[in-house]
């Protein structure tokens, strides 16, 4: 599941070219009701429960501003006058039970409604909307899900209290539709299955996901849907005595990490029968209690596998080696609660000994230090199982998606833990099936597993659930899995505790998952930067993703960037209504202008590389220079990182050693290939370059589409694309609908 560097669907690019021909090259009818029959109606419902399946209690817009009381004549026109009836609260007294004793529905002191009769002769129509702002960004530039609805009160007395029952109630689960006429479509097309990841796989990861409903719900062009939560309103009178309000709307994914990191005990309890409760530790004074649950959860695992008998096809390793120091690390298969044996490589711990550590660098006695390590797959799940099932009350089946069967890294050869005491990349170790023993990692060895340059012993306790190691390279390219991370249960629990010694509004799922984040970035020295984002077609759904892993590189050929219809010498005319291009030296590049004057001496540590290619994109002698010394400092950087990687393979602990490692891995991973190309398409730097356009309102877009835009300079169109990271959908009160796709530059992927 990529989120950058997407394809615009297929079918969408057949649409957005037939509305640039409109008028250009094809006037025939469907194009002249294409031109003249846009008109968008919007429909905001508001639900009792936590998904929009559950009862209406109120809708704005619609259907229902065609007739009734939003038509002058009629029963029910607002320009006639008609009888309304409305209730109120008021309690029964001791005088009316004395007055008519034999009714049981009198009992003194409860409440009961009372019918107020009254001739509405306001002649206003019912609330109606004036304006809404939906819109869609990528997370991790910073962009949320966010809504705005304004519509006006006109009849205050007979609609204001409804209104403020209905709609003026943060956490209320909300929908908006924003729907074109079926003649707004020219081609009558539809959207591909393309916007989702493969259908099979996501429902048997995730059984919830209504993919079904889903993909016909967004398959419309003409049609786009928005689910959130209200959070808040204000409103306010005007002279004329309506009212103007404003709804603001968050999307439902963003909503799923503002829940508190404590829980519920016994609800805990009730979700997993099977899990043996250790009262005991959950009350421990100073562990939170999402600490407790995984420490005892982690026990239970190591003790279910460790008392099987020896007979059990899933035990390879005897109780009593457990605390053997000479036997290093064991793995052992996440269990899920339902007793099966797990299909998902990411839920797995790590108990023993990774490496020996020194407790005072001024000796030569190594300590060995037992760590109890579990993947980032394996946390993510029990967040999801223990804590976000808390938000059932707001949101239905809140779930964070995070498997390595869809979220993957870049792969980088050279790439290890800055951190391994914490955070842990855990290479394949092979079983020898001959004579049923671990064969001796080999090769590229990350510091984690070496750390005094001997080859670590592996077993596992099932050999039908192997490890198969953080990365894999049976691909072309090869690509990490984030979701394989080993994470210290020392790290989190002292994370937990510091997060839980703030006040509770710190201690949300978002602020420990980036602290996660944070550490998995720092070991990583910046290759991997996790983020949790809202899924580019489903608004519902939320992910978290390494943000740096651009592209599948097989599938690199299949990114075809789509070139926008826009100004008079494009083909297929333009669809373009308005459009921006600006630019903003970063403090990397402000050494541009001695840098390019400054003869053939390309200063690549003054400069990001693929700048200076892009602006001496004519001048072929120092291209050629930037090349070789681009290849020259790649050497450079392998032998460092190898020096470094040793030295702190011998101190492991030291933090200067460590430093100089990090300092060594952030060189490497700014070239890390020894073709140029290859290194920029890898990076993928993000250029000053931003750019905005605004076009008839239509579907389908999703962040991380490609565009381009044929009218800029030739450097820019052949060297880089621009990725869409913002989609806002915008709808006028006299029923205009705009789509403004708001991109940043990158590099071009071929």
């Amino acid at each position: 599941m990529n989120i950058l560097y997407t394809n615009v669907d297929d079918n969408l690019r057949f649409e957005l070219d037939a509305r640039g021909k409109a008028g250009f090259s094809d006037r025939s009818t469907t194009a002249l009701n294409f031109m003249l029959g846009k008109v968008a109606n919007v429909e905001v419902t508001a639900y009792t429960g936590n998904n929009s399946a559950t009862t209406v209690v109120g809708i704005l817009g619609g259907l229902q501003v065609q007739g009734g009381r939003y038509m002058p004549s009629g029963l029910e026109g607002y320009l006639t006058q008609k009888e309304i009836t409305q209730e109120s609260i008021d309690f029964w007294t001791a005088e009316q039970k004395n007055a008519d004793p034999t009714n049981p529905e009198i009992i003194v002191g409860n409440a009961y409604t009372v019918p107020n009769k009254y001739i509405d002769s306001t002649k206003r129509p019912g609330p109606y909307i004036t304006d809404i702002n939906v819109s869609i960004g990528d997370h991790s530039m910073g962009l949320l899900n966010k809504a705005t609805i304004k519509f006006i009160v006109s009849n205050t007395t007979r609609d204001l209290d409804v209104v403020e029952q209905t709609w003026f109630r943060p956490g209320r689960y909300a929908s908006i539709e924003i729907q074109h006429p079926e003649s707004a479509i020219i081609t009558k097309r539809l959207l591909t299955p393309q916007v989702l990841p493969n259908r099979d796989k996501v429902k048997e990861l995730y059984p919830n996901w209504p993919i079904d409903d889903f993909e016909k719900n967004v398959s419309r062009m003409n049609a786009f849907r928005f689910e959130g939560l209200i959070t808040s309103f204000d409103f306010q009178y005007t002279n004329d005595g309506t009212v103007e309000a404003t709804l603001y709307l968050t999307g439902t994914s963003n909503v799923y990490t503002d829940i508190s990191m404590f829980i519920n005990n016994e609800k805990v309890k009730d979700q997993d029968e099977t899990k043996p409760a250790s009262t005991e530790d959950i009350k421990t004074p100073g562990r939170p209690e999402f600490y407790n649950i995984l420490y005892d959860r982690f026990d239970s695992i190591v003790k279910e596998f460790t008392s099987q008998p020896s007979t059990n096809p899933f035990i390879s390793l005897p109780t009593e080696t457990l605390n053997n120091d000479t036997q290093g690390p064991y793995l052992l298969p996440f269990t899920i609660k339902d007793g099966k044996n797990p299909t998902n490589t990411d839920r797995f711990i790590l108990v023993g000994e990774p490496y020996n550590q020194y407790t005072n660098t001024n000796t030569t006695s190594p300590q060995t230090i037992q760590s109890r390590y579990i993947t980032l797959g394996a946390l993510i799940y029990y967040i999801n199982d223990y804590v976000m099932t808390k938000l059932t009350g707001n949101v239905s089946s809140p779930e964070i998606i995070f498997t390595d069967q869809l979220c993957y890294s870049n792969y980088y050869a050279n790439l290890i833990s800055c951190d391994p005491n914490d955070v842990l990349f855990l290479p394949k170790s092979d079983l020898n099936t001959t004579t049923g023993q671990q064969q001796e990692l080999e090769g590229e060895l990350p510091i984690d597993c070496n750390t005094y340059g001997e080859l670590i012993y592996y077993k596992y306790f099932t050999e039908q659930i192997p490890w198969p190691g953080v990365y894999d390279k049976s691909t072309t390219y090869g690509r990490y899995y984030p979701s394989r991370i080993f994470i210290n249960m020392e790290w989190i629990q002292k994370t937990l505790n510091n997060l839980a010694d703030k006040q509770t509004k710190d201690f949300s799922i978002a602020t420990f998952i980036t602290k996660i984040c944070l550490a998995i970035d720092t070991a990583s020295a910046g290759a991997i930067k996790l983020a949790l984002v809202t899924h580019p077609s489903d608004q519902t759904k939320l992910m978290l993703m390494d943000v740096n892993f651009i592209v599948d590189r097989d599938d690199i050929k299949r990114v075809d960037e789509y070139s926008v219809p826009m100004f008079s010498n494009h083909p297929n005319g333009s669809i373009v209504r308005s459009f921006t291009l600006s630019a903003k030296l970063p403090e990397n590049a402000k050494n541009l202008a001695y840098v390019m004057n400054s003869g053939d001496q390309v200063t690549n540590s003054k400069l990001a590389p693929f700048m200076s290619f892009m602006y001496n994109a004519q001048n072929v002698t120092q291209i050629n220079n930037l090349i070789k010394q681009h290849a020259t400092d790649y050497e450079k950087n392998i032998e460092e990182l190898a020096i470094s990687r040793t030295k702190y393979g011998q101190s492991p602990g030291v933090l200067e050693l460590r430093t100089s490692m990090y300092k060594a891995l952030s060189e490497y991973l700014k070239k890390p290939h020894k073709d140029f190309k290859t290194s920029q398409q890898m990076a993928a730097p993000i250029f000053p370059f931003e750019a905005s356009i605004t076009i008839d309102g239509i579907n389908g877009f999703r962040y991380g589409d490609v565009l381009q835009f044929d009218a800029l300079p030739n450097r820019y169109t052949f060297n880089t694309v621009f990725s869409i990271i913002g989609i806002t959908h915008s709808v006028s009160n006299v029923g205009e609908w705009t789509t403004e796709l708001k991109c940043i530059m990158r590099p071009k992927l071929d």
